[in-house]
């Protein structure tokens, strides 16, 4: 493996070879919590809670120097749940959070979070009288990353 000197920003290729010099850094990132609008860790965004599920974040002059010559990649969005089980009778319903852009200017990129959600509706009587349930609905998930190379 290569040696990474932080304070001069620079990694030095390792001795079998592998080169790396075109490694591209990230301009900026933020990790945030949906449900408080609370920054958790960020460098060079800034985050606008707007409404439920949906976040604007703001980019540092420095991340978009060229223009619009950039790309936000959205990473981990996290329920804040360790497990997720489905109660009997519901056909395994399940809940699924997402976050996407959905929008962007040169400075600011618009985020939604949304929850994909699948339930069993049992109308009753002993007939086979079933169905499964899909629906979307904005949401507020408890951990929310976005890089933006």
């Amino acid at each position: 493996m290569g040696t990474v000197d932080q304070s001069a920003g620079t990694f030095e290729p390792s001795e079998n070879g592998v080169d790396l010099s075109g490694l591209v850094e990230a301009r900026g990132y933020i990790a945030f919590n949906g449900s408080t609008g609370s920054t958790i860790r960020s460098q060079n965004i800034t985050l606008t809670k707007s409404s439920t599920g949906n976040y604007t974040l703001t980019m540092d002059v420095s991340v978009r120097a060229d223009g619009s010559n950039w790309a936000a990649i959205v990473g981990t969005v996290d329920r804040g749940i360790d497990s997720q089980t489905a109660v009997a009778g519901t056909g395994g319903n399940t809940q699924i959070y997402n976050a996407y852009v959905s929008g962007r200017t040169d400075s600011t990129i618009t985020l939604r979070a949304r929850n994909y959600n699948t339930s069993w509706i049992h109308q009753g009587g002993n007939d086979n009288n079933s169905a499964y349930s899909w629906g979307i609905s904005a949401v507020d998930p408890s951990y929310i990353s976005v890089v933006v190379y």
